[in-house]
């Protein structure tokens, strides 16, 4: 009996030493929770490779039901101004605010490629969200911000978002479509005179903005 209770002996300090030794240092604050800091290679890597498995396996493998029309697209188009820009960038360029995230959010206006997720894939990142990166889950039980339909339409923009139809990039950069016949311009704004205070000028580049592909 005595190999066997010296291998079951083993076995069992192997497994608590590494456990309390975390403990240890988890309980002596010397993991750092500061949320101004970039994630390290090694966290990286191991939340990447969490999140790509969870959503892989977890996500809907169907077809998306909502076709890719125009009208469909514009309408993607304002529910994602409503409720993405201001963490993901908006047509205007990055966003400040969801780059100060701990990871910092994905800025979509960067990316040069389509995104190669499936559309499942997606649709499940959007409805579900992402454990501790702010990403909100928009299609909840508790409180759905979102319906399906609407989550899949986001999905068709942001899968188009490098080649929108000329109609939908018209909406997406925030400008009119052809104004109603009749209708009188707007009067041009009075320039400005040399009293004037200057405009404050565009915030810095912030630093590691990255094509997000």
């Amino acid at each position: 009996m005595r190999p066997i209770t010296a291998f079951v002996t083993g076995v069992v300090v192997t497994i608590a030493v590494p456990l309390v030794s975390a403990l240890v240092f988890f309980k002596m604050g010397l993991v750092a929770v500061n949320a101004d800091a970039s994630p390290g290679w090694v966290e990286r890597q191991l939340a990447g490779l969490s999140r790509e498995a969870s959503i892989a396996r977890n996500a809907p493998r169907t077809d998306n039901p909502v076709a890719a029309t125009d009208e469909t697209l514009r309408a993607a188009v304002t529910l994602y101004k409503d409720n993405c820009a201001g963490c993901h960038g908006g047509s205007q360029g990055p966003s400040d605010f969801g780059l100060a995230f701990y990871p910092p959010a994905p800025q979509f206006v960067n990316r040069k490629r389509p995104f190669g997720d499936t559309d499942g894939e997606l649709f499940y990142v959007i409805k579900h969200g992402i454990r501790l990166t702010g990403m909100p889950a928009f299609g909840g039980q508790k409180r759905p911000l979102l319906k399906d339909e609407e989550i899949w339409g986001l999905v068709r923009f942001l899968k188009a978002m490098q080649s929108l139809p000329p109609s939908v990039a018209e909406e997406w950069r925030g400008h009119p479509t052809t104004a109603p016949s009749g209708t009188a311009s707007a009067s041009p704004a009075p320039a400005a005179t040399e009293s004037a205070a200057p405009a404050a000028s565009g915030s810095p580049a912030v630093d590691g903005e990255r094509d997000d592909e």
